[in-house]
């Protein structure tokens, strides 16, 4: 039998309690809960772990990183309305460098995101990394 858990609202660390009482064999910890999707559409600084929805139609935009990284730190972006082709996504590394793409492009050089996708970086070997 499956189960379907639709939550709506917080995910509390009691709801998440009383879920693991509840429900044998379901890990539940708080590590696991992935951050929800942020919608952006201007400049901002991205934090650890966040996933991000970057709607550039109303033109480009930057995501500037945090200077200072630790191996395994992830950032998630997506392209859910379709307008990195017409207004680029600049990622800026802020002083990291990007694993070398193979296309010319300087390293710790923002990174031109200009079709439409959804992709992770990862912070890995003291390198910036696209997953």
């Amino acid at each position: 039998m499956t189960a379907i858990l639709n939550v709506t609202g917080a995910v509390t660390p009691e709801f998440l309690g009383a879920l693991n009482q509840n429900f044998e064999g379901i890990d539940a910890r708080l590590d696991r809960v992935s951050a929800p999707w942020e919608i952006k559409t201007a400049d901002f600084v991205a934090v650890v772990g966040g996933q991000y929805n970057c709607d550039t139609a109303a033109g480009p935009f930057t995501a500037t990183l945090p200077p200072s990284l630790a191996e395994g730190d992830t950032f998630t972006f997506g392209d859910f309305t379709g307008s990195w082709g017409t207004n680029l996504l600049l990622v800026d590394p802020s002083g990291n460098e990007f694993v070398d793409l193979g296309d010319g492009s300087d390293p710790a050089e923002p990174l031109k995101c200009n079709i439409s996708a959804k992709f992770d970086l990862v912070f890995a070997n003291g390198k910036l990394r696209v997953r």
